[in-house]
């Protein structure tokens, strides 16, 4: 096996995409949510990126990368969604999926010291991960550096009833941001300046890998994009396999593109119509025995775009797919629904006249039950998964009971532990300003397989009914419904339970 060389350096291209940057000087002073009078309030936000090298039976080493989002609670305390996945070594298609809690203090020399624990659920790659379950202690040591904090990370990743555990020095960059939001529901008020994670463009991607060797997979996924500068982007973006023969593929990527207008829309808004641009993306992959190597992936790709009304976008994208780890050689033909979410500097100006819009959104974390999973050799068991799920409406200029929602998923629990799934959809709900009791019915569809589960292609589908109870910004949740394979025998019940906050964020 050739191990490959990615350098966590290339995962943290995206750090910085928050609105109002924060020095080390100032985030030093940062640990609690802040208001001002105008309604925005705010909270310390924590990029990270981390690398390191886990110890495997056999001898084995696989080179893991983790990506996580905290935020400040207070007293130096954090919390928020952690991702991890294989990047070197000969198991690409492991992740995990998580949240993080981590505590901050200053050390000596003008330096910080973190103690945090994550838990998550996932696998993949054959590793003996048994349900999934995962927990990795750690203890950080970061000296600013540049426009963040480098340091060493000592920690152990263990699967308590796999047969993985590992102790192991590693690296971690970090980079603090604030994280400006509203309440839902609340007037728009404030100077028009990003909110929320600086996402500008949120995409939703359909498409289709041709390999060299006949096979075509089809796959689904999302990105968000935000504005560097006119006409340049970083990218964010996720997916999964949906149909072929490879259902349990995942991959993660962070990416640049440039884009060009054909031609200048002479009617004073600025707008311009239609696009043409490239892209390139980098990140992790593997899973669904696609011969992706250690896991790195990279992605060249040409795009077009058109804007049409109400925010929304269209896009094309045609392009080239490696896993220079691996034997992965494959075209890929995308066909994308795009929503703009806030607009790049220079339109920002341009539009600096109009009146401020608000957009709710909902972000939560999810504990789900599938007590009949079937898998290939013709049994059922139940089946635990832990993930993240968000919701917002579809359009500001539509009926705010009908929204996009949509989550991630990882086995954390039964005998599935390489089993995930990324599911999106429609919903008809509560709008989310509301407070006191809260229902909604979804339609979810997407990608879902690995870990033996009978789902051939990956595609399913997943109706869920939801009630709940509103306080202001929390929200509980129950969601009853059932997933069904397209393909395969898997027809399972699914129960979930979801705690998640209901935000506002403004634009022009």
């Amino acid at each position: 096996m050739r191990h490959s060389r990615v350098s966590a350096t290339a995962l943290a291209a995206l750090l910085g995409i928050g609105g109002g940057m924060a020095t080390p000087a100032t985030c030093a002073a940062q640990g609690a949510p802040s208001g001002s009078a105008d309604g925005t309030r705010s909270l310390p936000l924590n990029w990270r990126v981390g690398a390191e090298r886990l110890s495997l039976p056999g001898n084995e080493s696989l080179g893991l990368v983790g990506t996580s989002v905290l935020f400040g609670i207070g007293n130096g305390w954090q919390v928020g969604p952690v991702v991890y996945g294989a990047a070197t070594g000969q198991r690409g298609g492991l992740f995990v999926i998580g949240g993080e809690a981590l505590w901050r203090t200053d050390g000596p020399w003008g330096s910080r010291l973190e103690a945090g624990l994550a838990v998550g659920g996932g696998g993949g790659a054959a590793l003996p991960v048994g349900s999934g379950l995962m927990f990795r202690p750690h203890l950080d040591w970061s000296f600013p550096v540049g426009p963040g904090w480098l340091g060493i990370s000592a920690s152990r990743v263990t699967f308590p009833d796999g047969r993985i555990g590992s102790n192991q020095l590693g690296l971690v960059f970090a980079v603090d941001d604030q994280f400006r939001h509203q309440r839902a529901g609340s007037p728009a008020t404030g100077d028009g300046s990003r909110n929320g994670f600086g996402f500008d463009r949120f995409w939703l991607n359909v498409g289709q890998y041709r390999g060299s060797n006949g096979n075509h997979n089809g796959y689904g996924g999302l990105r968000a994009d935000h504005w560097l500068s006119p006409g340049t982007y970083a990218s964010l973006e996720a997916a999964g396999a949906a149909q072929g023969g490879a259902d349990g593929y995942a991959e993660l990527l962070v990416g640049i593109g440039k884009e060009w207008p054909l031609w200048q829309v002479a009617d004073g808004s600025g707008a311009t119509a239609p696009y043409l641009g490239v892209r390139a993306a980098l990140g992790m992959a593997g899973g669904g025995a696609v011969d992706t190597g250690g896991g790195a992936l990279v992605k060249l790709a040409a795009t077009a775009r058109w804007d049409l009304p109400n925010d929304v976008v269209l896009g094309l994208e045609a392009g080239r797919t490696i896993a220079p780890d691996g034997g992965f050689r494959a075209t890929h033909l995308q066909v994308s629904l795009g929503f703009t979410l806030d607009r790049p500097p220079a339109a920002r100006r341009a539009h600096a006249t109009l009146p401020l819009r608000r957009d709710d959104i909902e972000w939560g974390a999810v504990l789900g039950h599938f007590p009949g999973m079937d898998f290939r050799n013709g049994s059922s068991d139940a089946v635990q998964t832990v993930g993240f799920r968000m919701r917002r409406p579809l359009s500001a200029a539509l009926d705010e009971h009908l929204q996009l929602t949509g989550g991630v998923h990882f086995a954390a629990g039964g005998k599935a532990g390489a089993y995930g799934a990324g599911l999106i959809g429609l919903a008809w709900a509560t709008p989310l300003q509301q407070t006191g009791l809260q229902w909604g019915v979804e339609l979810l569809a997407g990608a879902a397989g690995g870990g033996g589960i009978d789902s051939p292609g990956g595609a399913v589908v997943q109706p869920m009914l939801r009630v709940g109870w509103a306080d202001g910004a929390q929200r509980w949740q129950l969601g009853v419904g059932q997933i069904e394979s397209i393909k395969g025998r898997l027809s399972s019940p699914v129960v979930e339970l979801s705690y998640s906050f209901a935000l506002g964020m403004t634009r022009r």
